[in-house]
This record gives C-alpha cells, structure tokens and sequence, in this order.
C-alpha cells in the first residue's frame, strides 16, 4: 500500500468516525427533546438579576435601528437593564442613529465610542470596564430578540450554578433567496438538534457569538474575551472548560438575525470562524490531559474544521484515483466504495436533522438535500482555505460579515 494509500485510508476512518460521534449527538437532541431546567415561575421581579446588553456596531446603521426598537418592547424591568452600544470606528451613520434613540429615549441606551477598530472582542473587552450588570449579554447588531427574552435568561440565571447561557438564534431573512434559506436550515439543525443534544448529554456547549450571556464577575475572573481570537465565543467557552465552568444551552432564550445573503459574504465569516476554531483546537488541546466526556466533545468539536479539510483532500484524492492520475496500491477496490458510503451518510444525518427540525417545512425539507451535498463541499473548500491561512501564518484579522437590514418576517411574527 502506497503512503497516498495509507494517508487516506487514515482520514477516511477520522472523518467516519467523526461523523457516526456526531450523529449520536444529533440522535440524542431529535429522540430526547428539550426538558427546560428553568422554572418556568422564575424569580421574583425584585430578585432578578441586574443585566447589561453590550452591542458591538461597526458601519450598522441599516441593522442598529431595528434591534434597538426591538429592545425597547423587552419585557423586563427598566432599572435592572442597561444597553451599551460599543461603536468601533463606523464609517456610515451608526453614530448619529445612536444619537437620535438617545434624544428619542434618554437614559434607555449609552453610547461608547473607541478610538481605533481592533474588532468585536477588543469592543466587548472595552465596554465590559464600564458596564455594572450581574449579567452581560451580547447581541449583534442585526438581532431582533423577542420580547420575553431577559426574563427568560433570569430564570436560567437563578439557579448559582449557571455561569453562562447560550440561547437560540434563528434566520430573520430566511426566504430572502436560496442561500438564506439553506442557512436557516442549517441553522435550526444546529440549535435545534445539535446544542439541545450536547446539553441533554451534559457534553461541551460553544458559545455563539450573539443572544449569549456571562455572569459578569466570572467575565472579569477569566479576562474578558480574548483580543486576538477570531472565534472569541467558543474560545470562551473552551476557557470556562478548562476553569471547570460550563455553558448551559436555554432553547427558551430566542432571538432573530441575518443570515448572510451572499456567497462573499458567507466564505468571509466560515473562514473567520473555521480559523478560529482550528487555532482554539491547538490551544486547547491540553483539555485531554484531563480526561472525561465533556473534554473529549469540547476538542471533538473543535476540530471540525480540520475534518472538513480531510474531506476536502479525500475528494480530490478519489477524483485523480478515478482519472488514474493517482496510484492507490491495493486500496482502489474498496477506497471509492467507502468513500461513497461516508460521503451518503453524512448527507443521510444532515438531511434528517433538517427534516425533524424544520417542523414547518414537512416533506419539502427532503428537496434540499441535493443542495446541502453542494453545500457541504462549498464548506469543505472554506475550510481549506482558512486551514491554509493558518499554515502560511497569514495575519488574522477580525472582520465583520456584512448584513443588509432585510428581514421576511415581520417583528409581530418571530414567535414559534
């Protein structure tokens, strides 16, 4: 057997492997459902945590408006709630649509300004200094939380043992066009199904970015987020492992955003967010020096990315093997079968987890199945290339994905 041979023979089983512990994990969120472990009593008015809500805004003045009006229908009370809007070096009209809430609403919102753009991290770690909430959370500027959403955290929150929340984001521009539509599919497959079985199974639940939030001083415990991290989120998540804490999943806990609308769009932000996966998988590879479950899921996890590389070679590989490019030894008798059989069942358990998620899209959900395969090797690519990024040592940098302030469901529909 030639080395090409045995170098693929070994990704085939990583990747298989890979997905069958996946596909327990989504197994687990359809069979199980969700058994909210928040009361749904929750505490009392006067015993609900103080919370800050820090919005990170860099040229959003088409998003800004619509969370804003959407945070002062939030139902919970006024003098336990603080809303901090970080401005990171706009270019457009952020400012002034902060400006014109502020004069519209004083005391409701609070505007800092930094001198320089070093990214959403950075931003957070710079209003974290000047915010007093028991509880910061972090919504993105194209979010629209429903109105319950605070009380809904409260109760989460009262029980001690709860360090951070991760609630449900959803698609607010799902029918925008076909990509949207598969994103919002993908989407509700990974809150829905994917979250809700990790937590079920008491395994490693990554933060999302948005519609999350932190016991403040365990935030100041650990540092705030880390500047440099393209996924400052999930290597949250993965510090608050290594320090014995846990994320908790709250399927209660909703809100709504953009999903990008186009291909440029999306390759910018999976490139951000393989990469940094992949450099929070290397950093924290210690975490299986201290075996358990939960370690172990947390660096499963992590290495995603790495496996959608594996993936990606695996088909090119099979492709020059099938034009005779490629000598394989004795593996082609059986290389192209097994390849076939592991590509078709990760397309089995994507198509199902978005066929039982989507409660809505009935039997219609099956018909994506073609394009979430076209999907998967589009992934498979952005993967490769962010990988490639890391090797050659290419700076990172923290970029925003671009969103264009649409939305095809109105604020009065976004409850299930």
């Amino acid at each position: 057997m030639t080395p090409l041979a045995v170098a693929s023979l070994a990704l085939v089983i990583a990747v298989l492997g890979w997905s069958l512990y996946n596909f327990s994990v989504l197994l687990v969120g359809l069979l199980r459902g969700r058994r909210l472990r928040a009361s749904e009593a929750g505490p009392d008015e006067d015993r609900l945590p103080s919370v800050s809500l820090l919005i990170p805004a860099k040229n959003e003045e088409r998003t800004l408006p619509r969370l804003l009006e959407a945070l002062l229908s939030v139902e919970y009370p006024r003098e336990r709630l603080e809303v901090v809007v970080v401005e990171d070096g706009s270019k457009d009209g952020t400012v002034r649509v902060c400006e014109e809430f502020m004069e519209r609403h004083p005391g409701f919102i609070s505007l800092v300004r930094k001198a320089s753009s070093e990214g959403k991290p950075s931003s957070l770690n710079y209003a974290l200094q000047r915010v007093a909430g028991d509880i910061v959370g972090v919504f993105d500027a194209d979010s629209v939380p429903e109105p319950d959403v605070l009380l809904r955290v409260g109760r989460h929150f009262a029980d001690s043992r709860v360090v951070a929340v991760q609630g449900v984001t959803r698609s607010i521009n799902s029918a925008w066009n076909m990509l949207t539509r598969l994103l919002s599919r993908e989407e509700e497959a990974w809150f829905r199904v994917f979250l809700r079985g990790k937590d079920d199974l008491g395994l490693f639940v990554p933060l999302t970015g948005s519609c999350q939030f932190i016991r403040r001083e365990v935030l100041e415990e650990v540092g705030g987020w880390d500047s440099g991290s393209l996924a400052e989120d999930c290597e949250m998540a993965a510090r608050f492992l290594s320090l014995g804490h846990t994320v908790r999943y709250a399927e209660d806990v909703r809100s709504w955003h953009e999903s990008p609308s186009r291909i440029r769009a999306l390759v910018g932000q999976r490139t951000r967010w393989f990469r940094g996966y992949m450099e929070t998988f290397l950093r924290y590879g210690r975490l299986l020096r201290r075996p358990s479950w939960r370690n172990l899921d947390a660096e499963v996890t992590l290495m995603g990315p790495y496996l959608m590389v594996a993936s990606s070679w695996l088909y090119v590989v099979w492709l020059l093997s099938a034009l005779g490019l490629v000598e394989l030894g004795v593996l082609p008798a059986w290389f192209t079968g097994v390849f076939q059989v592991l590509t078709a069942f990760a397309l089995f358990v994507i198509g199902v987890a978005l066929y039982l998620s989507v409660g809505s899209g009935g039997l219609r959900s099956l018909v994506w199945i073609p394009f979430i395969y076209l999907y998967w090797a589009l992934l498979t690519v952005i993967a490769t290339r962010a990988f490639l990024q890391m090797v050659l040592r290419r700076p990172s940098r923290w970029v925003r994905t671009e969103k264009d302030g649409v939305a095809t469901r109105s604020l009065s529909s976004m409850r299930p």
